[in-house]
């Protein structure tokens, strides 16, 4: 309706409707929606602390038979308590967001748009039995924050997470800078993919390959983080029976070089992604079951002599003093 050639405009809301009514009279409902929001609330465990692993091993030499001394080791340590402190992530498409976990362990993300999210943990934490920090981290954790609230329950696990740090140089020793650096961790899983999308989803998040992408510096250097170490009954393996197929997948991390036009890897360089604790750990696990061995007559493990793939320096958590060599080539590739 015009009025003296002035424009109209009125706003009515009609059953959740907002109706705009322009100078002709006609009506448009907006698409405009009230955007959903929801809650991602949730806590953290804390690792279990080196004197609960003390007291854990005591108990494995303790065991009466292998019968328990193998159900001691399937119920594990435990985990410790609340991660006072420990930072908490939520990433989305559009939204990245932290938190710190409160006395209690508890941490909340409030009015997150609806969509689908990842959240972890990280916190510093000092080994009581080395003095040294390492980084203990949860594994990040996939959230469909789509139809509603959700609690979830994190657990930080120490020196779980691994960095692989190195240099390239040519077979004359020189060091060689601009070297783009890989780290692809292996034996690549071949296994079921899943009969549904969540179980699919499922394997591919723990078996997955991982995947670290560098480039070396003007020394050489490079610096791969992020690997997810492996467990012990892997490390384990790997060190009574020297099998890298016994060992599971992702064991290990090849570290591959490539500096298109001047330079080819000489060969692949492999290394086991063990932390200096698991590996601690895994030595203590086959001392306890020896002791028990002795007492009841079983058999006694030996740790091999000579493996497949060196074990690497380890301080904490880092893998250091991989070394890379590539041979050097004009721009035939001779």
């Amino acid at each position: 309706m015009r009025c003296d050639g002035l424009v109209f405009i009125a706003s009515l809301f009609v059953c959740g409707w907002c109706v705009a009514v322009e100078g002709d009279g006609r009506a448009e409902k907006s698409d405009e929606k009230e955007e959903q929001v929801y809650r991602l609330s949730g806590s953290v465990d804390g690792p279990a602390l080196s004197s609960t692993w003390e007291e854990w091993f005591e108990e494995l030499e303790g065991a009466a038979d292998k019968k328990e001394l193998n159900a001691i080791l399937f119920d594990g340590p435990g985990k410790g308590g609340p991660a006072v402190g420990a930072t908490v992530r939520v990433v989305g498409r559009d939204v990245t967001r932290e938190a710190v976990a409160d006395e209690e362990g508890k941490f909340s993300f409030d009015e997150l748009p609806r969509g689908y999210y990842k959240v972890y943990a990280e916190k510093v934490i000092e080994n009581e039995r080395t003095g040294k920090q390492v980084v203990a981290r949860d594994e990040s954790h996939s959230i469909d924050l789509n139809r509603g609230d959700r609690v979830v329950r994190l657990g930080l696990l120490k020196d779980n997470f691994i960095t692989v740090r190195g240099w390239v140089r040519d077979t004359n020793g020189k060091t060689l800078a601009g070297v783009k650096v890989v780290g692809v961790t292996a034996p690549k899983y071949n296994g079921p993919t899943g009969e549904t999308a969540e179980e699919e989803r499922f394997i591919k998040k723990r078996y997955g390959q991982q995947v670290v992408k560098a480039c070396s510096d003007e020394e050489g250097r490079f610096e791969l983080a992020g690997f997810q170490g492996n467990g012990l009954r892997g490390i384990l393996n790997y060190l009574v029976k020297a099998n890298p197929e016994k060992c599971g997948y992702n064991f290990f991390v090849d570290i591959l070089a490539n500096r298109t036009g001047s330079a080819v890897q000489v060969k692949p360089k492999r290394v086991p992604l063990v932390s200096e604790e698991s590996l601690y750990r895994a030595r203590r696990i086959i001392g306890a079951a020896n002791k028990v061995a002795e007492r009841t007559g079983g058999e006694v493990l030996q740790e091999k002599e000579e493996l497949p793939y060196l074990l690497p320096m380890i301080d904490g958590n880092v893998i250091e003093g991989v070394e890379v060599v590539m041979e050097v080539v004009d721009e035939q590739g001779n």
